[in-house]
């Protein structure tokens, strides 16, 4: 088991980059584990960075490892909503840059596709209030 919560970051731009230097170099209890980002050159960019990360081009790769404990998305916002539902399918707190929509409205019943969206709505806002407390998302 391990003593670290082992982070993905999705997007490795400017707000990512600062996240990836946050968990690596001042948050203690968290290491980044994977670092996602289209472009792989500036996801193995931002890895090197961190010797405990490697660099993958899409989410889906990132979430089929194994050493993924929680996920930090710092996308741009319109591609939010797709990266969400696949974290909320494998039932791993998400930290999620805002916005999680594109338009105030609340989000409808596509964001309905899981039977436990609402569990798992319930446990993210209470991992992001402590992302590094993992006792605080279980179900």
């Amino acid at each position: 088991m391990a003593t670290n919560l082992r982070v993905c970051v999705v997007g490795a731009g400017l707000i990512g980059a600062n996240h990836i230097e946050r968990l690596a170099n001042r948050i203690e209890g968290a290491e980044v584990s994977v670092v996602v980002d289209a472009d792989l050159s500036r996801a193995k960019k931002a890895a090197e960075a961190t010797p405990s990360a490697v660099a993958a081009s899409n989410i889906a790769e990132a979430l089929n490892r194994e050493d993924v404990d929680a996920v930090l998305i710092a996308t741009p916002g319109f591609l939010h909503r797709d990266m969400l539902l696949q974290v909320l399918e494998r039932d791993l707190p998400i930290l999620c840059e805002k916005p999680l929509t594109r338009t105030r409205r609340p989000p409808g019943k596509s964001w309905r596709q899981s039977n436990d969206l609402e569990r798992n709505v319930s446990r993210l806002a209470s991992c992001v209030a402590s992302m590094l407390d993992m006792s605080a998302c279980e179900t």
